[in-house]
């Protein structure tokens, strides 16, 4: 059945142009990720810290579990981006992905992420940043 109603129109959310944009192994990151998810319980609750620069991203997690801080190599264009994901949220969606290589796109730290293939939109993943604390 067909529902009737007004939608969201999410396209005019995603935005066009970005100021970063990453290309990265899936796997190598979703296993990062997903590594961060051990040290987080109901009780616990922390993002997970990103910090793009020159040809690294630095995955960093520090509760009083223990601590976290991956590196992997990915090819950068645009600036360094220091920002913050619930892990949970980022590893969903990096779990729904076939492709090996994606690209991830970021304006600033307080913004949308967005997630797609490199050569389709077959589809588009948008993921809300939280406040991570500057230590």
């Amino acid at each position: 059945r067909i529902l009737e109603g007004e939608f969201l129109k999410y396209e005019e959310v995603i935005p066009d142009e970005f100021e970063t944009k990453i290309i990265i192994e899936k796997d190598k990151f979703l296993s990062s990720i997903e590594r961060t998810m051990l040290l987080v319980s109901e009780e616990i609750k922390s993002p997970v810290k990103i910090t793009i620069s020159e040809e690294k991203i630095n995955i960093l997690m520090t509760t009083e579990i223990g601590s976290i801080n991956d590196n992997l190599n990915i090819d950068v264009n645009g600036k360094e981006i220091e920002i913050g994901f619930n892990s949970r949220y980022l590893a969903d969606a990096l779990k729904n992905i076939d492709d090996e290589v994606i690209e991830i796109n970021f304006n600033s730290d307080v913004g949308p992420c967005i997630i797609k293939p490199i050569d389709s939109e077959e589809f588009i993943y948008m993921i809300l940043p939280v406040r991570i604390k500057n230590e």
